[in-house]
């Protein structure tokens, strides 16, 4: 920036929302990849049918049934908390210990939400 007031100069500006100068304003809205969400919605539907399918052989499937309802709740935040989320794949993985097919699938989600 030079001295000068109100005079900008400035190189290569890369990024997401930028503003420069005295009163500017930028915004920046990030859209859900529909691609993304749709695999997500598929691998939380096929965790839904895998738990119903062993919850005879689960230790508390009620725990895993609302551990997997707080994970589709928490998606629907604007600002899902990954926390949150790993919190309650981790009881879904507890609930469902030595069934394969339930930690395949929170794996499953778990990589397709980056954590």
């Amino acid at each position: 920036m030079s001295g000068e007031h109100g005079k900008f100069q400035v190189g290569d500006v890369t990024g997401r929302g930028i503003a420069i100068g005295p009163g500017a304003r930028a915004t920046y809205t990030a859209s859900a990849d529909p691609a993304g969400l749709t695999q997500v919605t598929q691998k939380l539907a096929e965790l839904s049918a895998l738990i119903e399918q062993h919850a005879d052989r689960l230790g508390d499937p009620a725990t895993a049934r609302e551990a997997l309802a707080q994970v589709k709740e928490e998606l629907q935040t604007p600002d899902p908390q990954s926390s949150r989320l790993k919190i309650s794949l981790s009881a879904i993985t507890g609930a469902a210990s030595g069934i394969s097919a339930i930690a395949t699938a929170v794996a499953g989600v778990r990589g397709l939400l980056g954590l």
